[in-house]
């Protein structure tokens, strides 16, 4: 789910992004944009030995795939962001920084778990895109990296920030028949198949005088006996 969420979210901001520069529209201010989020390196105590990583999808796995994942990432932007000139050029190598800071976090989280970071390489396979089309290839980047983090934030708890969670709907599901007239058009069901709407469902946050969602199943009509 977190996945899902998380590309939803990043595809919307960027189609709004092309739509309003093919439209000339300024961005809209707003206190969320742009984003900036900054998390302190974790301290802790020292581990004696080292841990191998908990199979399957646990958070050992996701920090270590999301370590990785930034490991390649700031490698990607050191190449590519030599290939900008500016403004471009100081974009990139901004989030070439923020990247490095990611890594740094996410290495010091895993030695406090006494799992192993992830080791320095000398580099890795990029695809030529990072060199001839680098804006195309470092935005598909960090799509990708917004997939590993969702995977991360599904099997992580919950924060210990104080911040407040939001407020969660409170649903009631409830048995109600609805009376279908025969005599209306528009709920005449052809093939001996009659609506049969029993099942509701309604929200504290449902605007005053709204119906509940209904759920409709159709029901066969049965055949009399001879």
């Amino acid at each position: 789910m977190g996945r899902v969420f998380a590309s939803v979210g990043t595809s919307q901001l960027l189609q709004a992004e092309q739509l309003g520069s093919a439209l000339g529209a300024a961005v809209p201010a707003s206190a969320f944009l742009p984003a900036k989020v900054s998390f302190a390196v974790p301290t802790g105590p020292q581990c004696s030995s080292t841990l191998e990583p908990r199979p399957g999808v646990t958070v050992d796995s996701a920090l270590t795939a999301a370590a990785l994942a930034e490991q390649k990432a700031v490698y990607a932007y050191q190449v590519a962001t030599t290939r900008f000139t500016e403004p471009q050029f100081s974009k990139s190598k901004a989030l070439l920084t923020r990247h490095q800071e990611k890594l740094e976090v996410l290495n010091e989280e895993l030695r406090l778990r006494c799992l192993p970071p992830a080791a320095p390489v000398a580099g890795f396979a990029l695809d030529s895109s990072f060199t001839k089309l680098p804006k195309q290839a470092l935005s598909t980047l960090e799509l990708e990296l917004g997939a590993i983090y969702a995977d991360l934030a599904a099997v992580s708890t919950e924060n210990s920030t104080g911040v407040p969670p939001l407020p969660r709907p409170r649903l009631r599901l409830q048995l109600r028949p609805q009376q279908t007239p025969r005599s209306s058009p528009s709920t005449a069901v052809t093939s001996g198949k009659l609506p049969f709407c029993g099942y509701w469902i309604q929200s504290r946050h449902t605007p005053s005088g709204a119906e509940p969602l209904t759920l409709c199943r159709a029901s066969r009509k049965k055949p009399q006996q001879r």
